[in-house]
């Protein structure tokens, strides 16, 4: 016979399935405060909440190393005139260009591989080399995009290596990295997302130091510069390397015509910069590194929407016509929104992964030097002007904003070469450097 039913047997067991039900409501709340406790620590200014980067790999490892050819002098100046024309200084010596591939470790503690070219001074003497670590500008999302693999002659992203070979013939190691994601199938490069960028810079240094039979390296005298979206590449450098790359000391930064501030960049669109191609490139970055899922209807145009990723994954910067006039992208209101600065009530979910990336967001107290061009209608220059107050807040070192009259984004760099080269002989020299804080 079956066990007897009674009244408090009935009673017992709806006692032990509401107890079940409410351990299991119990468990499931954690786990989504657990979950988006995790996205919103993505999603926080960095000045607000500290990055912790105990328990982590270090990357900076070396995989492989080719060496793709030498230099003499006559073809560092040759290299060099490509982008300085007159401009160029003389080179003081030959150098070699190496292919380094190297390990550095995503915001998720997973270590990833990167590449990198290296040029180094070949000299007769044991003099030590200052090196710098420098962020390229934009060159693209996709793969075929990645810095590393430019060849000016068939399509110029700003011909990176007449750069490195202007520095690199004075008598500069440089060391030019790609960032996360490039040339790497399996995740996607995220564009914009400033800890990455930073990551790359650091590990990068951290890997031309690790050369075994390159030994004249000065680890003292350590310089991060970038272009463009290098210089926010190099910002979050500077920022994170306490307490991600402890073991490395930076002597100054440099930053060209630089993304201070992602929010900006963007609603510059609808104020006549000539980046209409930004917003489609942050919207697939950004949608895929936060997990986010943007109303893109409200944001672009109708014709963009189904082929978004494929159309910014197959663009370098190059071919990034392909997007038109502003007008001819975006919705009106959301053009509105960037001109009315009502982003973060429009577009919330974006415009805090927005400012979760803006660069100079906490005090260091390494020397900066920021070249603007007055002509540059890419980063305009009102945004460096907006940036000095985070550069001179309490605990920072000197920060220069030095602006160039007839310089483009395009001819930044070159038009301030020769006042670089003198910043950076003061910084090695320990004098005193100038600074735009005064009574800011």
């Amino acid at each position: 016979m079956g066990k007897k039913i009674t009244f408090k047997s009935i009673r017992n067991r709806i006692k032990r399935q509401y107890w079940l039900s409410g351990l299991l409501i119990i468990v499931i709340g954690l786990g989504l405060w657990v979950y988006l406790g995790q996205r919103s620590i993505l999603r926080t200014p960095s000045d607000i909440l500290p990055i912790s980067h105990s328990h982590q790999p270090a990357g900076g490892k070396i995989i492989s190393q080719e060496v793709i050819r030498n230099y003499s002098v006559e073809e560092v100046n040759a290299l060099a005139k490509q982008n300085y024309g007159a401009d160029t200084v003389p080179a003081q010596n030959a150098i070699s260009k190496r292919l380094l591939k190297y390990t550095s470790v995503d915001t998720q503690g997973q270590e990833i591989d990167l590449y990198a070219r290296v040029y180094l001074p070949r000299t007769n003497t044991s003099s030590k080399i200052p090196l710098i670590s420098f962020g390229p500008g934009t060159t693209g999302i996709g793969d075929e995009c990645a810095a590393s693999l430019e060849v000016p002659a068939l399509a110029n992203w700003a011909n990176y290596e007449s750069h490195a070979a202007a520095y690199a013939g004075q008598g500069y190691a440089v060391v030019i990295t790609d960032y996360e994601g490039m040339r790497d199938s399996s995740r996607l490069h995220h564009y914009m997302v400033g800890e990455l960028e930073g990551r790359a810079v650091l590990d990068a240094a951290r890997a031309t130091f690790n050369l075994g039979d390159y030994k004249n390296l000065d680890r003292n005298r350590l310089f991060l510069a970038g272009y463009s979206q290098g210089g926010q590449a190099v910002a979050w450098a500077d920022k994170i390397a306490p307490s991600y790359a402890p073991d490395l000391k930076i002597k100054g930064l440099v930053a060209f015509a630089p993304v201070s501030d992602v929010t900006t960049t963007l609603a510059d669109i609808a104020r006549g910069a000539n980046i209409v191609w930004f917003g489609p490139y942050v919207l697939v970055s950004y949608s895929d590194y936060y997990d986010q899922t943007f109303p893109l209807n409200t944001i672009l145009q109708a014709k963009w929407i189904p082929t978004l990723k494929t159309d910014v994954l197959g663009h370098c910067i190059n071919s990034v016509k392909y997007w038109p006039k502003a007008e001819e992208v975006y919705t009106p209101e959301f053009l509105t929104a960037l001109k009315t600065s009502t982003l973060a009530s429009s577009y919330p979910d974006l415009a805090a992964d927005l400012v979760a990336n803006r660069s100079w967001s906490g005090p260091t107290a390494t020397p900066k030097l920021i070249n603007q061009g007055q002509k540059d209608n890419i980063i305009l220059p009102d945004q460096q002007t907006n940036a000095l107050s985070l550069l001179c807040r309490a605990g920072s070192g000197p920060a220069k904003i030095q602006t160039y009259p007839d310089a483009s984004h395009y001819s930044i760099m070159v038009k301030s070469y020769k006042d670089t080269l003198a910043w950076l002989t003061k910084a090695q020299n320990g004098e005193q450097l100038p600074s735009s804080c005064t009574g800011v």
